[in-house]
């Protein structure tokens, strides 16, 4: 055996010796054959990373989200956060820990940046439930822990299929949202505290250049002195209303140290911010409860300059009346 394969290499051995030129062809032919077949695999290689790389660059994401329409409506939101169109999306909604049926929603194509609004899967009459307080009752029968289930299907320009699936806790939703608007109305609040200062800044350089007898001037100033111990009572009402959320006007009273009539009035300036039964008898009814509402209006902010401008108004009056005098 070993005689044989070494009787054989001195043949090619022989056979190159006797012609090289054949031998150099054979020999370059060969290493062209290597160098086409290594070519054409590394171009392949790199055409396949630039394929993939164009499609990484243009892929569709789709997700799902709760938002709200109105400050007491939410609603579920699809949306294409990608940069390519998705194509044939199926979208189902449901409550897993309900026996609800399932929401389905179906378009053909949903671009970027495009998304489509979608009620809760709560009833199988009303499909499209979105009032807030709708929601969580409905949530509280089912004695369901609120994790909407949102599955995606859809294929990208390329024709990749996708398949998603997220999970939405819907009370910490709704509770980041509470957490928002509190901190909204608490800037706005502030906002309007600080602006007592500049309107009574104001009233006081208007009176000051219209003349004045000292009795004038003497009761201006107690007029202004009582504005400011109204805007602190104002303010000092409104902290302990939203510090305690609820509270008994008896023991409003007890906290803000000031006499019952003077409590009541804050509750009614307040009107925006704080809320009382129907009906209720203040400062007559010790166990009226207060609350603090969370509303969002810009007009319901604590404006006492209000009082200010409108005390300012009823000084010019009486300023007018005594240079007639």
């Amino acid at each position: 055996m070993v005689l044989s394969v070494v009787l054989q290499l001195g043949e090619v051995w022989s056979y190159i010796l006797t012609n090289p030129t054949s031998t150099a062809q054979i020999a370059l032919s060969a290493a062209l054959v290597v160098v086409t077949v290594a070519y054409t695999y590394f171009t392949k290689q790199q055409t396949d990373e630039m394929a993939d790389t164009r499609e990484m660059s243009n892929q569709p994401v789709v997700r799902g989200g709760i938002t709200s329409m109105f400050p007491t409506s939410l609603v579920v939101e699809i949306t294409n956060t990608g940069n390519a169109a998705a194509h044939d999306l199926h979208a189902t909604l449901d409550f897993a820990d309900t026996d609800d049926d399932p929401q389905e929603f179906r378009t053909s194509i949903l671009q970027p940046g495009e998304s489509y609004e979608l009620g809760f899967p709560l009833d199988d009459d009303k499909p499209f439930t979105t009032n807030m307080h709708g929601i969580e009752s409905k949530l509280e029968e089912r004695d369901s822990e609120g994790i909407l289930h949102v599955d995606t299907e859809f294929e990208s320009p390329f024709g990749t299929e996708y398949e998603e699936h997220e999970e939405i806790e819907y009370f910490d939703v709704v509770e980041n949202m509470n957490q928002i608007i509190r901190d909204s109305n608490e800037d706005k609040i502030v906002s309007a505290v600080e602006g007592i200062e500049d309107e009574l800044g104001a009233a006081n350089t208007h009176l000051e250049e219209i003349g004045k007898t000292d009795e004038q001037k003497e009761r201006e100033r107690q007029e202004r002195k009582e504005q400011e111990e109204r805007a602190e009572r104002h303010q000092n009402v409104l902290d302990t209303v939203q510090e305690a959320s609820r509270v008994k006007f008896g023991e409003l009273v007890e906290e803000v140290g000031e006499p019952p009539e003077d409590v009541a009035e804050s509750v009614r300036y307040l009107d925006v911010f704080v809320s009382v039964p129907d009906g209720a008898e203040l400062p007559g009814d010790d166990e009226v409860i207060v609350e603090w509402t969370e509303r969002d209006s810009e007009s319901g902010s604590v404006d006492a300059g209000k009082e200010s401008e409108s005390d300012a108004k009823t000084e010019t009056e009486t300023d007018v009346e005594g240079g007639r005098k």
